[in-house]
């Protein structure tokens, strides 16, 4: 049975800082994606 400490880091939300770099360099170089993509978009 898993403890506290191992349910805690389960919880942690999926994350990638290259994806995160890639995207906010996309949106650097192209300002209107944004908005193209923005229906596509969850805050989950």
């Amino acid at each position: 049975m898993p403890n506290d400490t191992q349910i805690e880091a389960l919880k942690v939300p999926p994350h990638s800082i290259e994806a995160e770099q890639s995207v906010l360099g996309g949106l650097l170089l192209d300002n209107g994606a944004a908005d193209r993509i923005a229906d596509f978009l969850s805050g989950d």
